[in-house]
């Protein structure tokens, strides 16, 4: 056994929680609360493979429908980091900046440089807990 550094969050009436006989839902939101996360905890050793088996659209949409805010809850967790990067190039282009991406690309009025374009836009985020 690997011992992990854990962290503790209570939640006061912001996270939503359900259960079934095979496992446990709960839902927490980010400061903002246009993001959650969720998770579920099977409640045995080989719930973890019927869960990935069972869990579609339909089950998700159930386990919400069902979810209440408990008066308290106190959650322990391994200590994560999750890190994403997602390409912008495609979504700003679609927006209407498509010449940017081209050899067409006209930033004379920032620099000199006659070949300039864009060729990247990227987002990276990083959340530390």
């Amino acid at each position: 056994m690997k011992s992990v550094s854990l962290m503790d969050i209570r939640f006061e009436h912001q996270a939503q929680y359900t259960e079934t006989p095979r496992f446990q839902v709960l839902q927490f939101p980010y400061q903002d609360r246009e993001l959650s996360m969720f998770i579920f905890l099977p409640r045995d050793a080989d719930g973890l493979k019927a869960l990935e088996e069972e869990l579609d659209y339909t089950l998700f949409q159930d386990c919400l429908k069902k979810m209440r805010a408990p008066k308290e809850l106190l959650v322990r967790l391994p200590r994560f980091k999750a890190d994403t990067r997602y390409s912008l190039a495609e979504l700003v282009a679609s927006l209407g900046l498509k010449t940017a991406f081209s050899d067409d690309a006209d930033f004379s009025g920032m620099t000199k440089e006659a070949a300039l374009k864009i060729g990247y836009i990227i987002h990276k985020a990083v959340k530390r807990n």
